[in-house]
């Protein structure tokens, strides 16, 4: 069944440039589409508002023929510099990995947020900012984000006892898991990139096994390349006290999604180690792109869900 096709018309107030459309222009989307729309300006020239069907952040959801407007205004420039650390600033059009500039409506009150990378908090905002980020734009201003080490990671943010914080080193990564909110810290060996990394829920897994119990839930990461040797410190553990089993989520035949659900890995090496003055249990185990363990196939990068379980 065909899908409907609607008309999106896009006007420009000003001198400023719709992405994609230029000062006016006439689209087709096909029905339920969301559209984003984004903007250029010219000269010292900023986008004051959208107007029309589309939101004020010139979304639009195409359930019919729709009209979106895009107002510029004379503005001034912002410029936004990372200071210290690690993260990125975000206005209502720009988001910024580094030091950037963007010009703001005359007269308007802007608001930056501040979004740290993983092991790194948002220590303040210097310049022209007050405390919270809003900047009012009567004229050119500079807002300064710094960033520093997440002070709540274990041992001084050294969570695997290495001597080094955890935020400076790009293979071993501190993140609070979803169920006892305490810390894992993933330890990753071998020439790897780790490109993804967050925690979840067991239960949240449509194969989950209930003869099984997560203390710190599963945490899911993806690496770049062919081979690795994993260590996860668990520092809501301190000991053994019961036979543990690292539980897999995926497939047990890498690729064969015929084989999907949850099993055990063989060959984990469970342990406890010091870090700092507690001590804390860890799994160990190897990896290979394609081979068990690896929930894809053999295409350059490794996808590993799993977690800690006892027996209930």
């Amino acid at each position: 069944m065909c899908r409907n096709t609607y008309i999106l018309t896009i006007n420009v107030e000003g001198q400023g440039i719709i992405d994609d459309c230029g000062t006016s222009c006439i689209q087709t989307h096909l029905d339920s589409e969301t559209v984003s729309l984004t903007t250029n300006s010219e000269g010292n020239l900023a986008l004051d508002k959208w107007s029309g069907d589309c939101d004020a952040n010139g979304n639009v959801t195409m359930d019919s023929d729709k009209t979106c407007n895009a107002t510029f205004v004379e503005g001034y420039p912002l410029s936004i510099i990372i200071g210290t650390g690690k993260g990125k600033v975000k206005t209502v059009t720009k988001e910024c990995t580094e030091d950037c500039e963007e010009i703001i409506a005359t007269n308007s009150i802007t608001s930056l947020v501040a979004e740290p990378e993983l092991e790194w908090i948002l220590d303040s905002f210097s310049g022209d900012c007050d405390a919270e980020g809003n900047v009012d734009i009567t004229g050119e201003k500079t807002c300064t984000a710094n960033f520093v080490e997440d002070p709540n990671i274990t041992n001084d943010g050294d969570g695997n006892n290495d001597g080094l914080q955890d935020a400076h080193q790009p293979n071993v990564v501190s993140i609070l898991d979803q169920s006892s909110n305490n810390y894992i810290t993933l330890d990753i060996k071998g020439n790897v990139t780790l490109k993804k990394i967050y925690t979840d829920l067991a239960e949240n897994q449509g194969y989950f096994d209930e003869k099984y119990i997560f203390p710190q839930g599963l945490v899911y990461f993806e690496l770049e390349e062919s081979e690795a040797d994993i260590t996860i410190y668990y520092h809501s553990l301190q000991k053994l006290r019961a036979t543990p089993f690292f539980h897999k989520f995926g497939t047990k035949v890498p690729c064969d999604m015929n084989t999907l659900g949850s099993y055990v890995l063989p060959n984990v090496e469970f342990d406890t180690v010091a870090v700092g003055n507690k001590s804390v249990v860890t799994a160990s185990y190897h990896l290979t792109d394609g081979e068990l363990g690896d929930s894809t196939g053999i295409d350059g990068r490794i996808v590993d869900p799993g977690g800690i379980a006892f027996a209930r």
